[in-house]
């Protein structure tokens, strides 16, 4: 007797109609699971991994911001110039409630210091406010302060703003009040490019650059580092002496690929409200290396912080340079009475870092910078420098 053999297609073709909505199904679940997930960053104008029109492009996303259900005609934009004292002191009360620079560290900002990051600019700062009461504008629900920057992808300039103080109380706010900033100043200003930092990793997108934040007690660092080589000095750079650094400063459009920081004008007064710290070694005049300090008003077990946000050496001999960082770290502390230091691992901190690392790390935090409405390739750590 001849058995027969069942083919597979005879035993699936019953059943194959079954097994085809099945697929349908699990893929239209599927679609739909992810545009509820990420449903807000799908409306933002931001580099989506998923979207086919921006695969293999670079430049602009859009020339003109279009009304979308995000653009909330009630949320009230205007320069930061025109805002005035008693809604400017509302802002940073906001802030200091809402705002985390770093996840988990307390934000202490004074209005002042605030006023500070958005005076001197080149160009105008603009500021959009939610309120919950539009017409009285009482109760601030969310904020947004652009303010604009320059520099060079690889020594191509670019001119463009950075979106500082994103938040919001509720979490449709925060994206209801980036894209109606966006358009509002798009329809304002002739900027095109924008640049945000976020703690959240966004799953939909390419980060510019990704930051992991050291956080160190400087109880065990050096009080005073004895100079192994003759001849050098420490300064530390202000509007009256900033001379000595403007050299090395268009230097390091040179050696880093990704250079990005504020105009010479506010650099300079920040600097002199001590908001920003430039340390340099010199020989004779000429800088050897430098570390850039800024102080983001965050405070580690209530006590104030400061960050190396980037550095620069110049010089041959790697022991000098990790020398003239704890000394600088001794000059900054002298002004700014600290008991921590958080460490960017980006441009030539990640030198510092081999040395660094042998005092315990208290915390680790990481932060991304997306570009916003452009297009963008990543860039690695030790290419970037960012004085923001």
């Amino acid at each position: 007797m001849l058995s027969y053999k069942v083919s597979l297609g005879e035993i699936i073709n019953p059943y194959l109609h079954i097994i085809l909505l099945i697929i349908f199904l699990v893929i239209v679940l599927f679609l739909f699971h992810f545009k509820y997930k990420h449903k807000h960053w799908l409306n933002q104008v931001i580099h989506n991994n998923y979207d086919p029109r921006l695969w293999g492009k670079k430049g602009f996303i859009v020339n003109k911001a279009k009304i979308t259900k995000y653009y909330d005609s009630l949320i009230y934009s205007t320069k930061w110039s025109e805002l005035n004292y008693t809604m400017k002191c509302a802002c940073s009360w906001f802030l200091n409630k809402k705002y985390n620079y770093y996840q988990g560290l307390k934000l202490k900002l004074t209005t002042k210091k605030l006023t500070s990051l958005f005076e001197k600019h080149n160009k105008p700062c603009y500021i959009s406010l939610k309120y919950e009461n539009h017409q009285n504008k009482q109760k601030i629900t969310g904020c947004i302060i652009s303010r604009p920057i320059e520099g060079r992808f690889y020594n191509k300039d670019l001119n463009l703003y950075t979106f500082d103080y994103i938040c919001g109380e509720k979490t449709i706010d925060y994206f209801k009040i980036l894209y109606t900033h966006f358009k509002n100043h798009r329809d304002t200003h002739n900027g095109k490019i924008f640049l945000f930092h976020t703690t959240q990793k966004i799953e939909i997108a390419t980060s510019l650059i990704n930051i992991n934040t050291n956080l160190y007690s400087i109880k065990f660092f050096p009080k005073k580092v004895i100079q192994r080589y003759s001849g050098i000095s420490i300064q530390l750079i202000s509007s009256s002496n900033y001379r000595l650094f403007m050299n090395t400063f268009y230097k390091l459009y040179e050696v880093f690929d990704c250079f990005l920081h504020i105009h010479m004008t506010q650099l300079l007064y920040l600097l002199d409200q001590k908001i920003l710290y430039i340390v340099v070694y010199l020989s004779n005049n000429k800088v050897l290396c430098c570390y850039f300090f800024k102080n983001n008003s965050s405070l580690h077990n209530q006590s104030q912080t400061i960050t190396l946000i980037g550095s620069y050496k110049g010089t041959e001999y790697e022991d000098m340079f990790i020398d003239g960082f704890y000394n600088s770290v001794v000059y900054v502390s002298n002004s700014l009475k600290i008991k921590s230091i958080l460490v960017d691992d980006l441009g030539h901190n990640t030198i510092l870092l081999k040395s660094i690392n042998k005092y315990k790390i208290v915390e680790t935090f990481k932060s991304f910078l997306y570009l916003y409405n452009f297009v963008y390739s990543s860039f690695n750590k030790d290419q970037v420098l960012l004085l923001l």
